[in-house]
């Protein structure tokens, strides 16, 4: 019995350390991931690049599941909760509901002043 919950407990451990794992793509860092909410950290000088931030959310959403993906150009969380500070100094912010199918991006508009389809933060 006991070697039984040893190896749960190595098993859960495991899938933590996988779903908070850093993983990176072209022009992104996914700091840290947990249920639908994703947080990616912005290499540096791709903070106004939109194709970064659509090929991120291609990569780390699945098409029809809801999804949720944050982004920072410095000082993402990487644990959760997120600071004030992380809160605040968000770049971009995009979901997608899987039960109405629709999507929404919110923006640092002092970044973006010129895309369409999206709110400030």
């Amino acid at each position: 019995m006991e070697k039984r919950i040893f190896i749960f407990a190595l098993v859960t451990l495991a899938g933590i350390a996988l779903a908070s794992a850093t993983q990176a793509g072209d022009g992104y860092t996914l700091k840290n991931s947990q249920n639908i909410m994703h947080f990616v950290q912005l290499d540096e000088g791709k903070a106004s690049d939109v194709e970064t931030y659509r090929r991120a959310i291609e990569d780390i959403c699945k098409p029809g599941v809801k999804c949720q993906v944050l982004f920072w150009a410095e000082n993402a969380p990487s644990t959760f909760p997120m600071s004030r500070e992380q809160s605040g100094s968000k770049t971009a912010y995009w979901q997608y509901d899987k039960k109405t199918d629709s999507h929404k991006l919110y923006v640092d508009c002092e970044l973006f002043s010129d895309i369409e389809d999206a709110e400030c933060l």
